[in-house]
C-alpha cells in the first residue's frame, strides 16, 4: 500500500467545542492594509471572546501598539465584564 498520496480531509466549517466564559479569547492582526485610513491607521486588531462570539476591533498606526496597549486594555475590559481571569491567548 503506497504511502505517499494522501488526501487532505476538509476543514470543519464550524467548531463543536464549548467554551465557558474567558476560557479562551481569539486574536487576529493584519495589515499593512494597502490603503491606510485618514488617520494613517494601517493594521486592523481583532479579539474574541469565544464562549459568546464578542468581537472587539481596533485600528492601529504600527503593529508594535498591538501588544503594548490595545491586546491589554481589550483583554482587561474582557476581564472586568466577567469578573473573571483569562485563561488561554
Amino acid at each position: 500500500m503506497p504511502l505517499g498520496k494522501l488526501h487532505p480531509l476538509p476543514f470543519p466549517k464550524q467548531s463543536n467545542t464549548v467554551y465557558e466564559k474567558m476560557d479562551l479569547v481569539i486574536i487576529d492582526l493584519t495589515g499593512p492594509i494597502s490603503v491606510p485610513t485618514w488617520l494613517g491607521m494601517s493594521y486592523a486588531l481583532m479579539v474574541v471572546e469565544a464562549s459568546c462570539c464578542f468581537p472587539i476591533g481596533r485600528l492601529l498606526k504600527v503593529k508594535s501598539e498591538a501588544a503594548a496597549a490595545a491586546v491589554k486594555e481589550i483583554v482587561t475590559m474582557f476581564e472586568r465584564q466577567s469578573g473573571k481571569k483569562l485563561k488561554r491567548v
